[in-house]
């Protein structure tokens, strides 16, 4: 071999050299790369971790405020009570010497217009004491009728024949009208207060 030639040979072995060890370089470049790719940083992990449990956190958020909405309880308007029948119409006050006695009007014409009579003044009324069962006086002016047959009980008011004012502090049936019923009273209790002879009764109304 020539010298020349032995030159030649010597670089082709160096560039062949040179050239495999560029090629060994650019895989191992190439395989770091993907390995990089592949396995995320330990920044990246920790932000993903904190986003798959911040998620969880605002979903649960949204189901507790949902849950809170449907667990809230509905309000209603509020409904003012309506005054009573009871309420609206004035009892009658029944006053023997010391002793006030409070009666119920019935709901008809005749104890209206009594209660009309009575708003502007009392009345006071004689009686007599008629049949061992009732009191009996002249109102001094006639009220509406509304007759129909009753038998009566100890503290039943009665209008007779439009204008005498009865209490009856026993039993009797007849056709009359009814003013009211003395409130919680026993038969007894009432004799002992109307008594066995005449009395004077003043009628008045509460306002």
């Amino acid at each position: 071999m020539t010298k020349l030639g032995a030159i030649l040979m010597a670089i082709a072995l160096s560039m062949s050299i040179l050239i495999l060890k560029a090629g060994e370089s650019d895989s191992a470049s190439h395989d770091h790369n993907n390995r990089s790719n592949s396995n995320p940083s330990p920044a990246q992990q920790s932000q993903s971790t904190s986003s798959a449990q911040a998620r969880p956190s605002h979903e649960a958020s949204n189901g507790a405020s949902q849950e809170a909405r449907s667990a809230a309880p509905s309000v209603s308007p509020v409904e003012m009570p309506s005054q009573t029948k009871d309420q609206e119409r004035p009892n009658l006050i029944i006053t023997i010497g010391e002793i006030s006695l409070t009666a119920t009007l019935a709901e008809n014409s005749s104890a209206k217009e009594l209660s009309k009579l009575l708003m502007n003044r009392s009345i006071t009324i004689p009686m007599k004491d008629y049949g061992g069962f009732e009191k009996v006086g002249p109102l001094g002016q006639n009220l509406p009728t509304n007759d129909e047959p009753i038998s009566t009980k100890a503290g039943d008011l009665i209008l007779y024949q439009g204008n005498s004012f009865v209490i009856y502090y026993s039993t009797n049936s007849w056709n009359f009208t009814r003013l009211g019923q003395i409130d919680n009273i026993t038969a007894d209790e009432l004799k002992q207060i109307l008594g066995s002879g005449d009395i004077t009764v003043t009628l008045s109304i509460t306002k």
